[in-house]
């Protein structure tokens, strides 16, 4: 029997290793390593979430093959501050270099059996149309992390109407004529459902965990990672992106009314266009209790994980539904104690809230995240009960193989274009 073909399209892939990217590398090399499939994926090259082209890379046409996955690299546009006008210039230039990548396949290549479009970009669906006129058989999967348009108009970085309109109905086309449509939360999916109506199922693929790369342990050696020098301290953790939609400056306002308690230590770990603006603002006000590392490869980053005695959340107050945040998993995969800002609409609160995995507090207010911090720190019984809850939630929900075997089963099952339970 021949051997299945699967072609990703998306900008993101390794060697970054954060995000979506983490993600769509993890799931080609298990198509390509553990299920032996033909595995492709045409990507940009690698800048996120530093939005700065990583060392060693040029950004041009480029052909690797990493770990069994046959990768085609195009030239991305990579603003320095990317504002919503920036973000669209460089998804309507992915999309024609994408097209014309695929052309190339369409002409020297064998033709694959599915062809799965990671949005954002929204508008690489439209190369998945493209590839379908010349290959009927094809199915084309439109595997959506965040509702890029949803998103783009509530944080206000695209506000002409016009303009969005035309992006909302170009979406409903994608929407309407890819083969399957998959999202990583059940909120994510309610909203996409109300998009294409009775159409078409969307499929939840949530974003899953590596145990064997992120897991509890019962200790930390503090000589092997940058928190040696405030091993005696409790420290608050964030790790993630860094940008406009996280509303970080929050946690400036609490380490600033927490510097009464020398005890406790805020640690920002991430990269992004907004990290500079909140060091800047460190500076200003003279904070010693609030520091910020870069990211760190997955065995030093487990180690930090497991050091953190809160994690934290942060989310604007908007709409809760339109992303959810992949730095969730990492911290039930080793047990965390969690804070949460999130409004009472998205799936995000249900979630913690039903299975007790933390304590949540209302966005964008710095007097309840103190509270709620200063709460937790003398609540031992409390937090206790938290890591047990995320242990046990990620053990029986989160893990990859699991996940990555039941939406293939979905998608072999499951006729293309109709509505299924």
């Amino acid at each position: 029997m021949p051997k299945k073909r699967y072609l990703f399209i998306g900008y993101n892939y390794y060697p970054e290793f954060t995000g979506i990217a983490k993600y769509t590398a993890e799931m080609c090399d298990y198509l390509a390593n553990v299920k032996k499939y033909d595995v492709s994926i045409i990507t940009g090259n690698p800048y996120y979430p530093m939005w700065k082209l990583y060392e060693g890379y040029q950004n041009k046409f480029k052909q690797e093959f990493h770990n069994g996955v046959h990768v085609s690299r195009i030239p991305i546009y990579i603003p320095q501050q990317p504002t919503g006008r920036k973000r669209m210039i460089q998804d309507f230039s992915f999309l024609l270099l994408s097209m014309i990548s695929v052309s190339k396949k369409l002409i020297l290549d064998k033709k694959y059996d599915y062809l799965v479009i990671i949005a954002p970009s929204f508008l690489l669906g439209f190369v998945g149309m493209y590839y379908k006129l010349f290959s009927k058989k094809t199915k084309i999967i439109y595997h959506i992390q965040d509702l890029q348009i949803d998103a783009a108009k509530d944080l206000r970085l695209i506000s002409n109407q016009k303009l969005l309109k035309v992006l909302f109905f170009l979406e409903k086309k994608i929407l309407a004529r890819v083969d399957f449509i998959s999202t990583i939360s059940a909120g994510m999916k309610v909203k996409i459902s109300a998009k294409v109506k009775a159409k078409k199922d969307c499929l939840l693929f949530p974003n899953w965990i590596d145990d064997s790369a992120i897991f509890s342990t019962n200790g930390f050696e503090p000589q092997k990672n940058g928190l040696a020098s405030f091993q005696n301290k409790k420290v608050m953790l964030y790790s993630g992106s860094i940008g406009e939609k996280q509303g970080l400056e929050i946690l400036i306002e609490v380490a600033d009314k927490l510097k009464t308690f020398p005890e406790i230590l805020f640690v920002i770990c991430g990269e992004g266009p907004y990290r500079v603006v909140l060091e800047a603002r460190c500076k200003d006000k003279n904070l010693e209790n609030i520091i910020f590392f870069n990211l760190a490869p997955a065995k030093d980053f487990n180690v930090l994980l497991n050091r953190a005695d809160i994690h934290l959340i942060i989310q604007k107050n908007i709409d809760g539904d339109l992303f959810f945040p992949s730095k969730l998993n990492n911290i039930m995969a080793v047990g965390g104690c969690l804070i949460a800002t999130v409004n009472e609409t998205g799936s995000l609160y249900h979630l913690i809230n039903k299975y007790t995995l933390g304590k949540i507090v209302p966005p964008s207010s710095p007097d309840e995240l103190y509270k709620a911090i200063l709460y937790l720190l003398a609540s031992e019984d409390t937090c206790n009960g938290y890591k047990k809850n995320a242990l046990t939630y990620a053990k029986n929900h989160l893990l990859k193989e699991h996940i990555i075997e039941r939406f293939l089963l979905s998608i072999n099952s499951t006729p293309s274009n109709r509505l299924v339970n």
